[in-house]
């Protein structure tokens, strides 16, 4: 009798555990009927076309994914999954509509801990944890495959009108962060260059949840501000739509507005901006103006076109003094986008750096309203806004292209970024 308890027990013991693993692993490892299944029902009917995309191209697309569910064997991972249905949504030629993870299936994922930037169609890091890797380094290789070769890989899941911007957003989307499960590797060796010296550092991976939280607490900072006798800059981080910062750029543009400074640089070269609200933007463009004009002329969702719908938040007092806004190529999210193309229609401010890669004449909107919910296909962005197209004045913009160390220079926000800015535009 005692014998069979433990039996029992041990059985449900046994039981209990491979349910556990089952249920942490199903969304990882994925079952190529249901993939299939899913993929047909995602491409049934003309509803779900992308607002621009043409018949033929719809056919194409559907094509392509059915072919790639089709290859995959009867069990695959996420990871596999994902780099061969990505490549299909290059159809709809939208930077922003493209397939991502589901942040639930990343529990499990090894990351390397390392924030990777684009420059010049080089690989930097802007930073590592415990700096496993000095800031600024140039990344030739990850276990001995060659950085352009890995990049090649990533930026076929991107569309974009040009090299350079495929493979900002591929560094942008963590795609680099995630060698480890592309690559099936356990040990990593990267070689990296530093001032013109070459070398090799033995890297592990960390958890998703590690380096995520890590990011996270790095990049709290939405906004930073620097004074000179000459000028302030604001160095905007993020203009996605967040409750708890609101205070805080609230009050940096009000004391701006009541110092009213001589010369106002509004730092953009590096910012982020995805979201579908806009009142990070709206409220900036409220200190900075008071014209009350729409943010965004047009925007074509599935239901409905819609006109006017984002006005410019009145303030009592604005700036009044020189206002510019520091760009860079890689100025090119679609709030930043937003941003300067308020600027362009409007005159307000005037563009100092360099020209952003895409064009200013429309930006999606990501995450709204996806084609298709389903932890299979997630965040598949369906919503296009666009921008009158507006010829660019030669009094309006003052050029600057950027050197790598001049880049580095305005990214790292001192005293030396100050004085650059001085010295260049001022």
């Amino acid at each position: 009798m005692k014998k069979t308890l433990i039996v029992y027990f041990s059985s449900f013991i046994v039981i209990g555990l491979l349910l556990y693993f089952f249920s942490m692993s199903w969304m990882n490892f994925l079952f190529q009927p249901a993939l299939t299944k899913e993929i047909n029902l995602f491409l049934t009917g003309l509803e779900k076309l992308h607002p621009q995309m043409t018949q033929s191209a719809y056919l194409n697309f559907s094509e392509k994914m059915q072919n790639a569910v089709k290859i995959l064997p009867v069990f695959t991972t996420q990871y596999n999954y994902l780099s061969k249905i990505n490549p299909c949504f290059k159809e709809f030629e939208d930077t922003f509509t493209y397939v991502d993870f589901w942040d639930d299936t990343l529990y499990s994922a090894s990351v390397l801990p390392v924030d990777f930037l684009m420059v010049d169609q080089t690989v930097l890091v802007d930073s590592s944890i415990g700096n496993v890797i000095p800031e600024n380094a140039e990344i030739l290789a990850i276990n001995e495959k060659n950085i352009a070769e890995i990049m090649s890989f990533f930026t076929d899941f991107v569309y974009a009108s040009t090299e350079d911007e495929r493979m900002f957003w591929a560094i942008e989307r963590d795609y680099m962060n995630f060698f480890p499960e592309f690559f099936k590797a356990k040990n990593y060796k990267i070689r990296y260059k530093l001032n013109s010296t070459v070398e090799e550092v033995a890297l592990n991976a960390v958890p998703w949840n590690e380096y995520s939280n890590w990011r996270k607490r790095r990049d709290s900072a939405i906004i930073s501000i620097q004074e000179t006798h000459e000028m302030t800059v604001i160095k905007l981080l993020d203009l996605k739509y967040d409750n708890n910062k609101i205070h805080s750029m609230r009050t940096v543009l009000e004391n701006i507005v009541q110092k009213q400074p001589d010369n106002l640089i509004v730092d953009i070269s590096g910012c982020k901006g995805i979201d579908t609200n806009y009142y990070m933007v709206q409220l900036l463009l409220s200190f900075l103006s008071d014209q009350e004009q729409a943010l965004i002329p047009e925007q074509d969702t599935k239901y409905s076109q819609e006109r006017n719908k984002i006005a410019v938040i009145p303030q009592e007092t604005t700036y009044q003094g020189n206002l510019y806004f520091l760009t860079s190529k890689y100025s090119i999210y679609p709030l930043v986008r937003s941003l300067i193309a308020f600027s362009e229609r409007t005159g307000i401010g005037k563009l100092i750096g360099e020209a952003p890669l895409s064009e200013l004449d429309y930006f999606s909107n990501p995450f709204s309203e996806p084609l298709y919910n389903s932890y299979l296909i997630p965040r598949i962005n369906r919503i296009q806004n666009k921008f009158n197209v507006i010829l660019q004045k030669e009094d309006y913009f003052k050029y600057h292209e950027f050197s790598k160390k001049e880049y580095i220079i305005i990214q790292k926000y001192n005293e030396e970024t100050l004085q650059f800015i001085s010295d260049t535009f001022l």
